[in-house]
């Protein structure tokens, strides 16, 4: 039975593989432009950034679909909802020049529970602040795998038993970019 390995590392520093991968997956598929609720009515609008492309979303009347644009001019695409009670936005691109990946700019919601929130003593900074320690714990962790990827010595690390998912991710990845 063979090891099952990490990617190697020129997927994460060649350009020339990052270009593969923003055409294959950015620009080549469905992906999520935003979320509902920025469209709830007619005339509202936001602005995404991929790679050098700046794509406008707008919501046009009630009756019309919504739609997005290159901002430079000469594109539509169309944005579907999507089922399973999200509020995501889907946009396709036709014309290989649209997909928005959603991590510019990344929001969080908290949700507690009625019960917990109608209680005198609620206080709920310390899930907030909780929240920000241990995602700068994870962005100094990710800055430090990052600066370990760039070394010409690196090379693919083994996964666990419990990654089978990452490794299916990666060899999904393979696949896509050929």
């Amino acid at each position: 039975m063979s090891i099952k390995t990490t990617l190697p590392r020129e997927y994460f520093v060649d350009p020339l593989r990052f270009q593969s991968e923003m055409e294959a997956l950015w620009f080549g598929m469905w992906v999520c432009a935003g979320r509902a609720p920025e469209l709830a009515h007619a005339g509202d609008y936001f602005l995404r950034d991929v790679g050098a492309e700046r794509v406008l979303v707008t919501r046009g009347s009630p009756a019309r679909r919504t739609s997005a644009t290159r901002a430079t001019g000469g594109f539509t695409g169309e944005i579907r909802g999507v089922g399973h009670g999200r509020s995501a936005l889907i946009v396709q691109n036709y014309n290989e020049c649209l997909h928005c990946p959603l991590p510019h700019p990344i929001e969080c919601e908290f949700h507690f529970h009625p019960a917990e929130m109608a209680k005198k003593d609620f206080v709920f900074h310390d899930v907030i602040d909780f929240w920000d320690l241990t995602n700068q714990e994870d962005w100094h962790i990710a800055e430090l795998s990052q600066a370990g990827v760039q070394s010409r010595a690196c090379t693919p690390g083994p996964y666990t038993a419990r990654e089978e998912l990452l490794h299916a991710f990666d060899q999904w990845i393979r696949r896509r970019l050929g």
